[in-house]
């Protein structure tokens, strides 16, 4: 008889064993730090509602107050920034989305100062009150971003956080390939009841690994794209102020040569905002600053869509005429990251998504959780079982061929074990048996992890030679 030919979709018992070790090591070293990124996360994804907690009972209070007054003009808050903080330069602007009452302004040391350093300083639009300052990440939920994008190691942090997120990866990929020759023989996301607490925890962490996995690949793919960004953030803005926008303000002929006093801020705002009428204000840079030319205003706006929120829009305006230069788009590897980021956190759909975001972020956090519970436990297994997990083949087909002769021995009648037809019950010619209920003081009845005897599940392939009868007792 020749041999069987092997399933071309199956995997060898080497290979098996392979991805396995992938699974079990790329999911045991990126495990604390993906629930450190992960338990960050969850409040980072209601940082808008978090922020409105905090600030509804001000909110609240001064709605009413501004009901008839007129906001004061760029202008005049600008210099009110400037009279708390003297002798620093203005780099950049905006206004809060949450609390339209206030505009921040960065205040640094000189104006190329890197924004990361600067001083961040909150004023009323329409009284010009001081109502404080704050630095970049401070506060509670800065605590939280700064764990969650470099673990408070700087940029050696956000390295290690990418080298994480493709360990991740690599991780899901490798228990999709473990999972796939189990899905060929099972219902999908099956639960085997029979199989003590061991087997159940493993169908669970499968069945939840296999349900979870698009959308896990997806923040955790997004996660490194983030990584990446921040790392190379100024290389990408410096390049494309060096290349895109040098090119578009290269025909300003007032630029080159201007000096004197800037025009004003608020009249290059509303420059802006007559060429981009479907957009929202979002912030300004000033000449010379990290992310500005040395010679022009950029406004930069978002769209008022689900999608164009996401994504900027910027005008750029001559900082000494007052003229609108140009409004170009902003190339993608600009768009990439900026579409990678709401991906990420799920602040793009309301709070029905962001709470469907955080359910999903609670079901990885247990899935990683199972995961080492079932490492854990495995390594705390006697050494027997492990020793019984770990027989050679040729031990196995011996105990295969035996157990069906001592079971029908304890059972006292073949008909209960061999099908109709079996003329030799001692020797299972071509027999497929499966579930024979439990037999007292069978010893080669199967068990589990936990050393009770359970129900023996076996397949008897058609031996290529007959072996010789096995005599009786």
């Amino acid at each position: 008889m020749g041999r069987r030919q092997s399933d071309p979709g199956m995997l060898t018992a080497a290979a098996v064993k392979r991805w396995h070790a992938v699974h079990k090591w790329s999911s045991l070293i990126s495990l604390l730090f993906m629930l450190a990124a992960f338990g960050s996360g969850l409040p980072l994804v209601f940082g808008e509602e978090i922020y409105r907690l905090e600030q509804w009972l001000v909110a609240e209070a001064t709605d009413a107050e501004a009901g008839n007054e007129t906001a004061l003009s760029l202008d005049a808050l600008i210099s009110r920034a400037r009279q708390e903080r003297p002798g620093t330069a203005l780099q950049l602007m905006y206004r809060d989305r949450i609390d339209p009452r206030v505009t921040y302004f960065a205040l640094g040391k000189s104006v190329a100062a890197p924004l990361i350093e600067s001083e961040f300083l909150r004023i009323d639009n329409f009284s010009g009150e001081y109502l404080g300052a704050e630095f970049y990440a401070e506060g509670v939920m800065g605590f939280f971003l700064l764990l969650h994008t470099q673990l408070f190691m700087g940029l050696g942090g956000m390295l290690l956080l990418g080298f994480i997120g493709l360990l991740f990866l690599l991780a899901l990929l490798s228990g999709v390939v473990l999972y796939a020759p189990f899905m060929r023989q099972r219902s999908f996301a099956v639960i085997r009841l029979d199989k003590g607490r061991r087997g159940r925890w493993l169908d669970l962490h499968n069945s939840a690994g296999i349900v979870l996995l698009t959308w896990a690949f997806v923040v955790g793919a997004t996660g490194v794209v983030n990584t990446v960004v921040n790392t190379v953030d100024n290389l990408l803005i410096h390049f494309w102020l060096q290349n895109d926008l040098q090119q578009i303000t290269a025909d300003d002929p007032v630029a080159a040569n201007a000096t004197g006093r800037l025009t004003s801020v608020q009249r290059a705002l509303e420059l802006s905002a007559e060429a981009m009428p479907d957009g929202e204000f979002n912030f300004m840079t000033f000449p010379g600053a990290e992310y500005s030319s040395d010679r022009h205003y950029l406004v930069f706006f978002n769209g008022v869509t689900p999608l164009s929120s996401q994504l900027l829009r910027v005008a750029v305006i001559n900082a000494y005429s007052g003229e609108l230069i140009a409004t170009p788009a902003m190339p993608w590897y600009i768009i990439v990251p900026l579409l990678a980021q709401p991906l990420h956190y799920g602040n793009y759909g309301g709070i029905g998504l962001k709470i469907a975001w955080a359910l999903l972020c609670l079901a990885t956090i247990a899935l990683l959780l199972s995961g080492l519970a079932l490492w854990w436990q495995k390594r705390r297994d006697p050494p027997s079982l492990n020793r019984a997990r770990r027989r050679p083949r040729h031990e196995r087909e011996v105990a295969d061929r035996q157990a069906p002769v001592a079971v029908a021995r304890y059972v006292g009648r073949a008909n209960a074990v061999w099908p109709a037809g079996c003329a030799d019950p001692r020797w299972p010619v071509g027999l497929d048996w499966r579930r024979v209920s439990r037999y007292p003081g069978n010893p080669h009845d199967s068990v589990d992890h936990q050393g009770r005897q359970g129900r023996v599940i076996a397949r008897h392939a058609r031996p290529r030679q007959r072996a010789a009868p096995i005599p009786r007792a």
